[in-house]
């Protein structure tokens, strides 16, 4: 498939999604807000553990941080972002 045409694919479904968020009820709208927001954050967590055991196994020191770092990063890590796609 074309890249183009996933690209804007994902941003048409993205769209329709905000769409529909706009016609939810106030109170269902703040919980699937809320459960995208610990979603996103699952699935940061999920990568940052890959990098992190890709980096452990292949002995790579590029990526790895001084503790203060480290600590700066993992409260960060804390913190969901919400992302955008478009």
């Amino acid at each position: 498939m074309n890249q183009r045409f996933l690209i804007k694919m994902i941003r048409a479904k993205a769209l329709e999604y905000e769409a529909l968020k706009e016609l939810m009820p106030e109170g269902m709208k703040s919980t699937l807000e809320k459960t995208e927001k610990e979603l996103a954050d699952v699935v940061w967590h999920c990568i940052w553990d890959t990098g992190r055991q890709e980096r452990e196994r292949t002995g790579s020191t590029s990526g790895t941080a001084d503790s203060k770092t480290e600590a700066r990063q993992e409260e960060k890590r804390t913190h969901t972002r919400k992302v955008d796609i478009m």
